[in-house]
């Protein structure tokens, strides 16, 4: 997903909650989330409860995808059943 700017400014995104989510194939591609500046930082971001390719996700790092520099690190939280 892509979103690009009309003149109307892009951003910040923050509050982003992404939970119980069943990742079966994280595919072959290293995507990136890029916020471009400082105006369209990502911040707040929660994922909860997400389990890849048959293993909880307990840090954002096991994704494999790449931050830049205005988008902060997302907390990642698994509760064991």
């Amino acid at each position: 997903m892509a979103v690009q700017e009309r003149g109307l400014g892009i951003g910040p995104v923050s509050g982003v909650r992404i939970e119980r989510i069943n990742v079966r194939h994280s595919g072959s591609m290293k995507p990136l989330v890029a916020a471009g500046n400082a105006d369209g930082a990502i911040t707040d971001v929660l994922l909860q409860d997400v389990v890849l390719e048959g293993t909880p996700l307990c840090t954002f790092d096991q994704l494999g995808i790449s931050l830049d520099a205005n988008v902060e690190e997302p907390t990642v939280t698994y509760r064991s059943a």
